[in-house]
C-alpha cells in the first residue's frame, strides 16, 4: 500500500516527488449510498458519529463535538445545521457491495488523478 500512495502522491504533488514518508497506512472506510454520515441518538442515552464516508479525520472530530452537544441536551445551530440530512442508506448485498463500491472508488481516484 505504501507504494500506491507514493505513486499517487508523487503523481498528484510532483516536487515532492522522492521525499519519504515516516508512516503509511490504510484501512477500511465507512460509506452510505447517499454519503450521509450515522450521526444520531441510536437509542436512549447511545450514541452513533460515524460513516463518513472516506473523510473521517475532520469530519469524526466534528461528529464527536456535534454527538457531546446532542447528549448534554446543548441544541446549538452547528447542531440543527450537521443533523439536517436523511437517514445514510444501506449497501447493496454482497457480491453488490464489492463489487460497485470498489468500481466507485476506482473512478472517483481516477478522477482525481487528473486535478490540477
Amino acid at each position: 500500500m505504501a507504494e500506491v500512495h507514493r505513486r499517487s502522491l508523487d503523481a498528484r504533488f510532483p516536487e515532492l516527488a522522492g521525499v519519504p514518508f515516516e508512516y503509511s497506512w490504510t484501512g477500511r472506510i465507512c460509506l452510505s449510498r447517499n454519503h450521509v454520515p450515522a450521526f444520531g441518538e441510536i437509542e436512549e442515552g447511545l450514541y452513533s458519529a460515524c460513516c463518513e464516508n472516506g473523510l473521517g479525520t475532520v469530519k469524526s472530530t466534528l461528529a464527536g463535538v456535534m454527538a457531546a452537544e446532542l447528549a448534554t441536551n446543548r441544541r446549538t445551530q452547528q447542531l440543527i445545521e450537521f443533523m439536517d440530512h436523511p437517514e445514510p442508506s444501506r449497501l447493496p448485498p454482497e457480491p453488490f457491495a464489492t463489487v460497485g463500491i470498489n468500481s466507485v472508488i476506482r473512478m472517483q481516484e481516477l478522477r482525481a488523478g487528473r486535478e490540477g
